[in-house]
Protein backbone atom coordinates (compact mmCIF):
# COMPACT_ATOMS: atom_id res chain seq x y z
CA UNK A 1 0.00 0.00 0.00
CA UNK A 2 1.14 3.51 -0.84
CA UNK A 3 0.87 5.77 2.12
CA UNK A 4 2.41 8.58 0.29
CA UNK A 5 1.18 12.37 -0.16
CA UNK A 6 1.34 13.66 -3.91
CA UNK A 7 4.26 15.31 -4.83
CA UNK A 8 4.65 18.96 -3.33
CA UNK A 9 5.89 20.14 -6.67
CA UNK A 10 3.79 19.10 -9.32
CA UNK A 11 1.15 17.42 -7.24
CA UNK A 12 1.67 14.04 -8.73
CA UNK A 13 1.55 10.80 -7.31
CA UNK A 14 4.49 9.09 -5.85
CA UNK A 15 6.06 5.68 -5.57
CA UNK A 16 8.76 3.91 -3.60
CA UNK A 17 12.31 2.78 -5.10
CA UNK A 18 15.42 1.36 -3.46
CA UNK A 19 18.39 2.57 -4.89
CA UNK A 20 22.32 2.47 -4.10
CA UNK A 21 20.77 1.16 -0.65
CA UNK A 22 18.79 3.84 -0.45
CA UNK A 23 14.97 3.73 0.02
CA UNK A 24 13.24 6.88 -1.85
CA UNK A 25 9.63 8.05 -2.08
CA UNK A 26 10.20 9.47 -5.70
CA UNK A 27 7.62 11.29 -8.04
CA UNK A 28 6.33 9.63 -10.83
CA UNK A 29 6.18 12.82 -13.36
CA UNK A 30 8.72 15.10 -12.17
CA UNK A 31 11.07 12.70 -10.26
CA UNK A 32 11.64 14.79 -7.50
CA UNK A 33 12.29 12.22 -4.43
CA UNK A 34 13.17 12.03 -0.60
CA UNK A 35 15.28 9.01 0.23
CA UNK A 36 16.29 7.75 3.70
CA UNK A 37 18.93 5.19 4.69
CA UNK A 38 18.73 4.85 8.83
CA UNK A 39 17.14 2.85 11.29
CA UNK A 40 16.37 -0.65 11.86
CA UNK A 41 15.77 -2.83 9.27
CA UNK A 42 13.69 -2.08 5.72
CA UNK A 43 9.84 -1.40 7.84
CA UNK A 44 12.05 1.70 10.11
CA UNK A 45 13.81 2.88 6.67
CA UNK A 46 10.03 2.98 4.55
CA UNK A 47 8.18 4.40 7.73
CA UNK A 48 10.86 7.17 7.67
CA UNK A 49 10.94 7.61 4.02
CA UNK A 50 6.81 8.10 4.03
CA UNK A 51 7.07 10.56 7.18
CA UNK A 52 9.94 12.30 5.30
CA UNK A 53 8.01 12.62 2.06
CA UNK A 54 4.81 13.16 3.64
CA UNK A 55 5.87 16.15 5.91
CA UNK A 56 7.95 18.17 2.71
CA UNK A 57 4.70 17.41 0.71
CA UNK A 58 2.57 18.73 3.52
CA UNK A 59 5.23 22.23 3.43
CA UNK A 60 4.79 22.51 -0.78
CA UNK A 61 6.37 24.82 -2.81
CA UNK A 62 5.04 28.06 -1.15
CA UNK A 63 6.75 27.61 2.34
CA UNK A 64 10.13 25.58 0.41
CA UNK A 65 10.84 27.73 -2.15
CA UNK A 66 14.57 28.06 -1.96
CA UNK A 67 14.40 23.84 -1.40
CA UNK A 68 12.20 24.01 -4.54
CA UNK A 69 14.73 26.19 -6.76
CA UNK A 70 17.54 24.13 -5.59
CA UNK A 71 15.80 20.49 -6.69
CA UNK A 72 15.06 21.87 -10.06
CA UNK A 73 18.77 22.50 -10.46
CA UNK A 74 19.54 19.02 -9.47
CA UNK A 75 17.11 18.00 -11.97
CA UNK A 76 18.49 20.36 -14.95
CA UNK A 77 21.95 19.27 -13.44
CA UNK A 78 21.17 15.43 -14.03
CA UNK A 79 19.61 16.05 -17.68
CA UNK A 80 22.80 17.96 -18.72
CA UNK A 81 25.02 15.39 -17.86
CA UNK A 82 23.22 13.60 -20.61
CA UNK A 83 24.56 15.69 -23.06
CA UNK A 84 27.77 15.15 -24.90
CA UNK A 85 29.19 18.64 -23.41
CA UNK A 86 27.15 19.04 -20.32
CA UNK A 87 27.99 22.76 -19.80
CA UNK A 88 26.79 23.34 -23.80
CA UNK A 89 23.43 21.59 -22.51
CA UNK A 90 20.26 24.05 -22.46
CA UNK A 91 19.69 22.89 -18.80
CA UNK A 92 22.73 24.11 -17.79
CA UNK A 93 22.13 27.74 -18.34
CA UNK A 94 18.30 26.53 -16.87
CA UNK A 95 20.17 25.42 -13.81
CA UNK A 96 22.62 28.69 -13.80
CA UNK A 97 19.28 30.86 -13.81
CA UNK A 98 17.49 28.76 -11.07
CA UNK A 99 20.39 28.91 -8.90
CA UNK A 100 20.30 32.89 -9.19
CA UNK A 101 16.62 32.90 -8.35
CA UNK A 102 17.75 30.99 -5.44
CA UNK A 103 19.98 33.77 -4.11
CA UNK A 104 17.64 35.92 -4.45
CA UNK A 105 14.72 34.44 -2.90
CA UNK A 106 12.81 35.81 0.32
Amino acid sequence: MNDLKPCPFCGERADFRFCGGVYLAECTVCYTSQGDDGGDGMDEIRKQTIANWNRRAEVGFDCGYAAALEDAAMICDVAARGWVVPSQSPFASVAASIRAMKESAP
